[in-house]
């Protein structure tokens, strides 16, 4: 049923059985589906430093502006 290497490090609960109900079965698959594009992210980013380098430096500015919210914020009474 796993073939490849990195279906066989696939936890034993997340691999679909006939007995999973419909829901169980999308569970499983959204899983696969977001490990699967997270895999691809990581090759990607691995691959192209700029890329890399560019969501780091997003990730700063938005950290930054999310301090800069967080501390200048004063609420209003509301009546």
């Amino acid at each position: 049923m796993l073939t490849s290497p990195a279906k066989a490090r696939v936890p034993s609960f997340l691999v679909e059985s006939p007995f999973d109900t419909s829901v169980a079965r999308r569970v499983k698959r959204a899983y696969s589906s977001l490990d699967a594009v997270s895999i691809r992210t990581g090759v990607f980013l691995r691959r192209y430093p700029v890329a890399r380098t560019l969501v780091a430096c997003y990730m700063v500015l938005l950290h930054l502006w999310v301090m800069l919210v967080l501390f200048t914020y004063t609420p209003e009474a509301h009546q």
